[in-house]
This record gives structure tokens, sequence and C-alpha cells, in this order.
């Protein structure tokens, strides 16, 4: 790690920053990139997207540099972009791993139902449409924070961002959706015979 005194204080670089000093930008840049790219390393398990990663967070501070604020250190300030950008990075391949898994599920779907029998399709379509009533049926909050994850594959983050509601609120509103809507799909489930 660099010493400190490599580098010009911290108000000083901000402010040379914002008046749009490339000179300064390169020097907070070369000061820290390699740092923060083993951070983000360790957060998202890869080094494939790291620089990239942390490439971003230096275009944005560049581009915001006008709006620029540092409550503590440009250090925590960095590391706090590089969390948060790990952390959003993460939960984007999750959605996208969850997606390709739907994806798998719904191609042997389709085989399975081409190979269904008359009978079993109008059960799945029957299926289906009670889904799509049921989802129907949850209060419009619960319903869009449904509907932006599950047919969208936003992340909780992204639907907070878009509701303007908080993550917390967004988790607690899925576990609703998602209790309503297996009671109330079991509850009109056709009974098995015997």
């Amino acid at each position: 790690m660099k010493s400190p005194s490599q580098k010009p204080p911290d108000e000083e670089l901000v402010a040379r920053i914002r008046e749009g000093d490339r000179g300064a930008f390169e020097t907070l840049f070369r000061f820290y990139y390699e740092e923060l790219c083993g951070f983000v390393d360790s957060k998202i398990g890869t080094s494939d997207r790291s620089d990239d990663i942390v490439q971003d967070i230096f275009l944005g501070l560049w581009h915001r540099r006008t709006e620029l604020t540092v409550r503590s250190t440009l250090r925590a300030y960095l590391f706090g972009a590089a969390r948060k950008e790990a952390i959003t990075h993460r939960e984007r391949q999750e959605v996208r791993n969850q997606s390709e898994e739907d994806r798998r599920e719904m191609w042997e779907t389709v085989r399975n139902w081409s190979r269904a029998s008359p009978v079993e399709r109008l059960e799945q379509h029957q299926l289906e449409h009670t889904i799509q009533e049921c989802i129907a049926e949850l209060p419009e909050r619960r319903r869009e924070v449904y509907v932006l994850s599950r047919h969208h594959g936003l992340t909780y983050e992204e639907i907070a961002t878009v509701m303007d509601i908080a993550p917390k609120t967004v988790d607690n509103q899925m576990v609703e959706a998602l209790k309503f809507l297996r009671k109330r799909i079991c509850a009109r489930a056709p009974k098995a015979t015997s």
C-alpha cells in the first residue's frame, strides 16, 4: 500500500478534481486503483469484472466531480463506492443466474408440454391462469414488487430505488406475496381423487 505522503491531502485533491484538474484525478486513480480492484475481487469472487467495476467507479466520480462531497476521507469514499458496486454486481449476477435457471426450466416445460396429453396441457393452462389471477389479487404495492422481481428480474436494491422504498420493505413485501400466492394457489388447485 502506498503511504499517504505520496499523494496530496484529500481536501486539496477533492478541490482540484471538482475544478476539472485531470492531473489530480489521475493521481487519485493511480493511488487507489489496484487496491480497489483487490477489494472488489474479494467481494465478487472473480477478477474478470473487478477492473471494469473500478473503472466505472472512477468514471462516475469524474462525471459527477462538481458534486463530489467527501464526508470522511477519499479512501472511505472510494471503498464505500466499491463495496456498493460489488454488492450490486453480485445481486445482478444472482438475478442473471436465476433467469438462466428459469429459462432452462421453461424449455424443460416446453419439451414436456409437447409430450403432454391434451388433458395435461389443459391442466397446465388452467394452472397458469390461476397463477395470473392470484397475482392480480395481490395488493398493488406487493404486486408491483413481485412483478418487478419475478417478471423483470430486478434486484431488491433496484426495486427499492424504482419504488422509492427501503430494500427491507421490498424483502418484506416479497415474503408476504409468496406466502399469499402459495396459500391461494394451493386452495384453488384441484384436489387429487383417490
